[in-house]
């Protein structure tokens, strides 16, 4: 999936660069169940990293407010 998204991007600077995109191609869907399987991720690590995006996001939101109040 690393060098599938490293080509994305590169095609992505191919297209800004000659002003067209010809790689409006989708490419295949990925196996998410496979992949699990093969970077030997549980349910209960998606439920901890949920948990810890949670967290951030309510973290990030705090130090908005805080920055917006404090500039304004």
């Amino acid at each position: 999936m690393l060098v599938q998204g490293i080509v994305e991007i590169i095609r992505c600077v191919l297209c800004i660069r000659q002003g067209e995109c010809r790689c409006a191609r989708r490419t295949s869907g990925v196996d998410v169940g496979n992949s699990r399987k093969w970077l030997h991720v549980t349910d209960e690590d998606i439920r901890e990293l949920d948990k810890f995006v949670v967290q951030s996001a309510a973290a990030q939101m705090r130090l908005r407010k805080e920055l917006y109040f404090a500039f304004r």
